[in-house]
C-alpha cells in the first residue's frame, strides 16, 4: 500500500532498478551531457520530476538557456525510457540487451532533436522555436557539426546523429 505519493518501486525504476536498462539509460544520457562541458550528477527522484522547472546559471547568475534546455530533455526523455523500457520488462516480458537499449535510447534522444529543429519552424508563429536556441541546446552534442548546412536546423531531410558516449 502506499504511503505518500509515490511508492517506493516507482522511485526506484527511475534511480535504482537493476533490470537492464536504467543504469544504462544514465550513463549514456551522462556521456552525453559531458559534451556540453560541464559535470554531471546522476538525478535524483525530485529531480526528474522538477526537470522542466530546474534552470542553470552561471557564476554571475546568467540564465543559460541552452544547456538549461538540453539537461531538461535529457532528464525527461531518459526517466520516460526508463519507465517505458521497465514496463515492457514487466508486461510483456521482453528482455532487451544493452544494445537494444542503447539504440532504443539514440532514437528518442534523435527524435527530440528532430523535433526542436522542426519546432523552428515560422508558421508556428508565436509558439516557435528560434533557431539559435535550438542550436544552443544541441552545440557540442552532434556530430559532424562542420559538415551541416548554416541553417541546419531549418533544412528537412538533414539527419543529426547526436553522440553516444560508448559505442
Amino acid at each position: 500500500m502506499k504511503t505518500g505519493v509515490f511508492a517506493n518501486y516507482e522511485i526506484q525504476i527511475l534511480t535504482q532498478c537493476l533490470a537492464v536498462g536504467q543504469a544504462l539509460i544514465w550513463n549514456l544520457t551522462k556521456a552525453l551531457w559531458q559534451h556540453k562541458g560541464l559535470a554531471w550528477s546522476k538525478p535524483v527522484f525530485g529531480e526528474i520530476l522538477a526537470c522542466s522547472i530546474i534552470n542553470l546559471k552561471n557564476e554571475e547568475g546568467k540564465y543559460l538557456k541552452g544547456k538549461s534546455q538540453l539537461r531538461h530533455i535529457l532528464i525527461s526523455e531518459s526517466a520516460h525510457l526508463i519507465w517505458k523500457l521497465r514496463n515492457d520488462q514487466i508486461i510483456n516480458g521482453n528482455q532487451l540487451t544493452p544494445l537494444e537499449v542503447q539504440n532504443k535510447w539514440r532514437n528518442t534522444i534523435n527524435a527530440r532533436l528532430e523535433i526542436d529543429c522542426l519546432s523552428t519552424n515560422p508558421s508556428f508563429k508565436s509558439r516557435s522555436n528560434k533557431a539559435q536556441i535550438v542550436k544552443q541546446t544541441w552545440r557540442k552534442v552532434i556530430n559532424h557539426t562542420e559538415d551541416l548546412p548554416r541553417e541546419w536546423t531549418k533544412k528537412s531531410g538533414v539527419l543529426v546523429d547526436i553522440r553516444a558516449g560508448i559505442g
